[in-house]
């Protein structure tokens, strides 16, 4: 029953939005996103719940753009466009924080700096994804730069943008991170670009 409401609901925002030129937020993909999305996480409070875990982890976006698309926002000027599930970010997340304890822990990270690969901060939904960084990543470093050494140094420097962004910067290289020099030089170099253009951004002066 729960999923025909989510499937009524998602048809009916589809119509009401019709004709109107919202783009990638309210595209084709956007809706069957959100619907299987809706769909796997009720699933996953039920019967087989790890099967519908492990499913819902694989159905999450795997780049920023799509993401956002789901999660965040878009401004337009005149208005804000709220992604499908946006106001389901907070349920969604707190069972992408269970998932660690299920996933093998290279799948879970792989599929979080898929994600935040050429990221900015916005609020709410973006800024979870952040924060579970910041969080994690210290403790996994090892593990992060070993599927961070994969990248191109484009990409590795855009993780490291999005890890930083957000209005109070760091205005010096956070201690937890300073290792990194003596595991992976190209790694580190590249961090410290991402960090010096963040703060130049937000008009923070670093050491």
């Amino acid at each position: 029953m729960k999923v025909r409401l989510v499937v009524f609901f998602l048809v009916s925002i589809q119509s009401v939005l019709i004709g109107q030129n919202i783009e990638h937020f309210r595209s084709k993909q956007a809706f069957e996103k959100a619907e299987k999305l809706q769909e796997l996480y009720m699933q996953a409070s039920g019967e087989n719940k790890d099967e519908y875990k492990i499913q819902f982890f694989y159905e999450l976006p795997s780049n920023f753009v799509d993401f956002n698309m789901l999660y965040g926002y878009k401004d337009t000027g005149d208005s804000i466009i709220f992604g499908l599930v946006y106001y389901d970010a907070v349920d969604h997340f707190k069972l992408l924080d269970e998932l660690y304890f299920v996933l093998d822990e290279q799948v879970y990270f792989e599929k979080l700096i898929s994600i935040s690969l050429h990221g900015i901060w916005h609020a709410d939904a973006v800024n979870y994804l952040k924060y579970r960084l910041n969080i994690k990543l210290p403790n996994k470093l090892l593990l992060f730069l070993n599927i961070l050494s994969k990248y191109s140094n484009e990409e590795i420097k855009s993780f490291w943008y999005f890890y930083f962004d957000g209005p109070h910067p760091a205005e010096h290289l956070p201690q937890e991170l300073e290792g990194i020099k003596e595991l992976d030089e190209r790694i580190y170099i590249l961090m410290k670009s991402a960090l010096k253009e963040v703060q130049e951004e937000w008009g923070v002066h670093g050491h």
